[in-house]
């Protein structure tokens, strides 16, 4: 019988002080998702993590930082929805059904916040992903989006 691998995902405190190694993973899966960006510093990832309105997940596969997922909430005047940032899973274990574990949880966490709806978006080229989105259950929506780059 094979012997199944050990996963957890878990939520990065508010506040709390990340060590190299996490560091160090999470640099390495932006770079998944956003090849040649930059690296994230101590100040900075401790800085996103006091934000009140982002949860970021991480997801370890025998005591190893393999994947992460952020969900951030929003609130107006007119809604409570979430949206998911930067889900990513390391290279070495893509194709494991792990996109979907961490998605499933960030999916039900929303959902304990009682959040009317989620987004992401992610660029059309990237058609696992748009694939991978379509397969559990998100919807394309006919809008446009636009940035002003300051």
């Amino acid at each position: 019988m094979k012997k199944r691998k050990k996963e957890r995902i878990y939520l990065l405190k508010k506040g709390e002080k990340i060590n190299e190694d996490i560091l160090r993973a999470i640099n390495e899966l932006v770079e998944v998702l956003s090849p040649g960006k930059g690296t994230f510093d101590h100040s900075r990832f401790e800085e996103l993590l006091n934000n009140p309105m982002l949860d970021m997940y991480l997801l370890e596969v025998e005591d190893k930082i393999v994947g992460m997922g952020g969900l951030h909430y929003v609130k107006t005047l007119v809604k409570e929805s979430a949206w998911v940032e930067a889900v990513a899973i390391h290279p070495d274990h893509q194709r494991k059904g792990l996109g979907k574990k961490i998605m499933d949880h960030i999916i039900n966490e929303a959902k304990k916040k009682n959040v009317n709806y989620i987004e992401l978006t992610t660029r059309p080229a990237r058609v696992a992903a748009n694939s991978f989105y379509r397969k559990l259950k998100f919807e394309l929506r006919e809008t446009n989006v636009y940035r002003l780059k300051l």
